[in-house]
């Protein structure tokens, strides 16, 4: 079954530093979107964990919120590996020389909120020709069409390549409900009640509710849900 990474975007240090001791060994992975920081002051770990921290710092050419310089962009991400982050999120136009001193693993990711891309395969490709330990593609949904080819793509890719694929808005919902047909390493999802970072996200309360009526069978590859959501407007 797909995991579920918690995001949390907060622009006061305080809050963030009491939501991350709130929900830690509470789910799988906690993704920190530092970009929405107001001082980008980098969050303390508890030190004994199971939870797994991912730092996103994302510039926004790829939808995000820095403001800053590239260099400072790097230099916070910098401070969460030395924090005790164990993944950073970067993009793929960052070259990876550029990360010499960072040891924890990487994501590289690709973003597209206005428009499907034209070829889901060389995305990819760029992706690991850039160099990292799992691949990320999110981009929005906005026909019926566009979906079945998103997940007719990632059900045809080889089990052995690391990745998150999913489809934003409503449509795409349905590639956040099938994250353990699609194999994703997890699934992103929200406070209840908080901003959707991306389009069609589920609330933390709603996708446990999701995977604990629905059933994957690893085996035959099946994923039997019982229920449904009505869609939430953006």
């Amino acid at each position: 079954m797909s995991s579920l990474c918690l995001t949390l975007a907060e622009h006061s240090g305080a809050s963030l530093q009491q939501k991350i001791n709130q929900y830690c060994d509470q789910v799988e992975f906690i993704e920190v979107r530092l970009d929405y920081l107001d001082d980008k002051a980098v969050p303390a770990l508890p030190r004994v964990r199971a939870t797994k921290f991912i730092a996103t710092c994302r510039p926004p050419r790829e939808g995000g919120q820095f403001r800053g310089t590239e260099a400072e962009r790097l230099s916070v991400l910098e401070s969460a590996v030395k924090a005790g982050f164990d993944w950073i999120d970067l993009e793929k136009d960052v070259p990876l020389t550029e990360l010499s001193a960072f040891s924890t693993q990487i994501i590289r990711s690709s973003h597209f909120f206005d428009s499907f891309p034209l070829e889901l395969s060389d995305v990819l490709d760029e992706l690991m020709e850039s160099g990292g330990d799992a691949f990320k593609i999110a981009a929005r949904i906005s026909t019926t069409s566009e979906l079945i080819k998103l997940l007719s793509w990632v059900e045809s890719l080889p089990t052995e390549i690391p990745r998150v694929v999913l489809g934003m808005g409503e449509l795409g919902q349905v590639s956040r409900i099938m994250g353990p047909f699609l194999r994703n390493l997890w699934t992103y999802v929200i406070e209840a009640g908080g901003s959707e970072v991306a389009p069609g996200q589920f609330s933390l309360d709603e996708a446990q509710q999701v995977f604990r009526v629905g059933h994957w069978d690893a085996s035959t590859g099946l994923f039997l849900l019982a229920g449904s959501r009505a869609p939430s407007p953006e």
